[in-house]
Formats: structure tokens, sequence, C-alpha cells
């Protein structure tokens, strides 16, 4: 017995030997980088852009106040269930109910044709992104959006309105997602709020100011800047915008219409009425571009989008990448 009690013992001794052995690699030499190979499955990446709606990503600590590493995952328009409805009506002030109701100027809402020399006046421009308006399978449209909490727009006259970033998507959607910035005559500050413009009412629906309360909700910090992020997708006959509320974790429905408009086109701009003037503005931008096409979220790339720049200011403009990442700054 103690023969065959030694001979057990060599032989796990053995094996753990070879175990060891077979993990230990020589690190590699740094004087020869040829025999550096570059990644070979780059794919892989969950930061890419590609994977964004491909691979649910980790969550982030939503109570923590540092930067915010990745976007939310864009609702899969497939299940109403996880679209929740709104957490803050009270915050709109069209409500009849709202303190401010009826006390201040709404923004005013303009779509002017370009001049017959086609070029705008100063002031009057867009740029962005626009979406194919010829893919019959776009039925949603998927950004984050800058928010600039403290711009603000010189004293009227004349008035200025600033809709940036401003999201519509194409196939005849009636809902757009506006940030709205504007200042008028009687205005002793800039107004600031989002808002959804119905097309076929021709007017807003709905619209919160942008104050400690929405920014708490729906807006966080990312290394693109302070971002909402926001959906204006067609589900069960309906077109619908959702609102990511970070506290949460959930898509809002903010409003629904089953109407349509008589527009095709689609688009992720910055879109000012300076009435002929160019007055000082901070970077704003929007990114994370994409498109629900035939079931599947995609990246905004050259299939679904180009570029669309009306702007006549002297603003730097930046595709940062063709085409869901842009800004327009100083």
């Amino acid at each position: 017995m103690k023969k065959a009690s030694v001979g057990v013992v060599i032989l796990l001794f053995a094996t753990v030997a070879v175990a060891t052995t077979i993990w230990i690699t020589e690190p590699k030499p740094t004087a020869n980088s040829n025999e550096i190979k570059p990644d070979s499955t780059p794919y892989l990446n969950l930061l890419d852009k590609e994977n964004l709606s491909e691979i649910p990503l980790p969550k982030e600590n939503l109570s923590s106040p540092e930067r915010f590493k990745f976007p939310p995952i864009p609702n899969p328009a497939s299940d109403m269930s996880e679209i929740k409805p709104d957490s803050t009506p009270y915050l709109n002030i069209l409500d009849p109910e709202h303190p401010l109701h009826g006390k201040i100027p709404l923004p005013v809402r303009k779509h002017l044709p370009p001049p017959p020399d086609g070029i705008p006046n100063p002031g009057q421009g867009d740029y962005g992104t626009s979406i194919n308006r010829n893919l019959d399978g776009i039925k949603g449209v998927y950004a984050g959006q800058e928010i600039i909490p403290d711009l603000s727009l010189p004293e009227a006259p004349p008035n200025r309105t600033l809709y940036a970033p401003t999201l519509e998507s194409p196939n005849y959607a009636p809902l757009e997602s506006v940030t709205a910035y504007w200042r008028y005559e009687g205005m002793t500050s800039t107004g600031r709020a989002w808002g959804v413009w119905d097309h076929t009412k021709g007017k807003f629906v709905l619209m919160k100011p942008i104050d400690s309360q929405f920014m708490s909700n729906y807006v966080r910090t990312f290394p693109e800047g302070q971002l909402y992020f926001i959906e204006v997708v067609y589900i069960n006959n309906a077109w619908r915008v959702l609102l990511y509320n970070f506290n949460t974790d959930q898509w809002e429905e903010q409003y629904s219409s089953a109407g349509s408009s008589n527009r095709k086109d689609g688009w992720d701009i910055w879109e000012s009425f300076f009435e002929g003037t160019c007055p000082s503005i901070p970077n704003i931008g929007s990114d994370y571009l994409q498109v629900y096409v035939n079931g599947v979220w995609k990246s905004v790339t050259s299939t679904y989008g180009s570029l669309l720049d009306y702007q006549n200011c002297p603003y730097q403009e930046n595709m940062i990448s063709n085409y869901h990442h842009w800004s327009v700054g100083p």
C-alpha cells in the first residue's frame, strides 16, 4: 500500500508540473515590432458604433454624477411593454395647468424655401445629416442630442430662434423632436426647451423647459457633451416620440400620433433663424444617429444619410463621422 501511494503522489506532481509549464509564455521582445500583429477581431469591440444595437452593453451606475461611457440601447420597437408612459407630464408648459402656460412666447417654426439662387440668407441655415428618403423600410430614428442649459441669445430685436439639434424620421413621420432656444422682443432672457412638433397640426404639441428637473431625468454627460437620447419611431400603427429616462433606465413615450405628414424626407440637423445676423453660439452636436430599417437599428452611414449644408454663417461645421456624428460651433 505504501508503494502505491508513492506512485500516485508522483503522478499528480508530474501532472501539475506539466500544466504549469503549458501556461508559461515568454514576453514579446520589444526590439522587433515586426512580431506584433494588428488586432484580428476588431469587430468584437462593443464600443464600435456598429455594435451599439446588436449587443447589450454594461449599464452605468445611474446615480453616479460621473461621465457616462455608453449610450442607452435603442428600444427594439417590437415590444410595447418596454415603453413606459411619460413620468414628467407636469413639466409640459403647454398644459393649461402649468404655471407658465400662456405666460411666455413659444418658439416660432418657419419652413422657408431657399432663395432662387439656392443660397440661404445669413442665419437662415441648416447643417447636419439628411436621412435617405428613398428607403421605404426606414421606420424610425434614434440619436443622442446635445443640450446647452445656459445657452444665451442676444437681446431682441431681431427675434432669433435656434433649433439644434432637431430630429425627424423619413417616410411621412408627423412628429419631430426639437431642441429649442429662442429670444424675442419683450423677453428678458433666452427660452430653452425640448419639444415635439406635429407637422399635421402645424404646432408644438409638447414642450418641456430645459430646467433642473429635465436635466436630472433625461440628460447625462458623455464624452461628446450633455446628451439626451430620443427616438421617433413607428410602432403598432402609430408614430411615437420616446425619451430615455436615466433615473428609471426606461424609454418613456412623450407623444404619439396615428397621422402622417406630407414629407418623405428625414433629418438630424442644426437649424437657425437669426434674421440676417450670426450671433456667437457655443458648440452644439448630435451623435449615435441610427435608423430603424426593416426591423433592425443601423448606424447612419452613407447608405442611410448624406450631408445637409445650407449654413451661411461663419460657424465651424464638422461632420465628425459620416453621417452619424456632427457639430456646429464658434
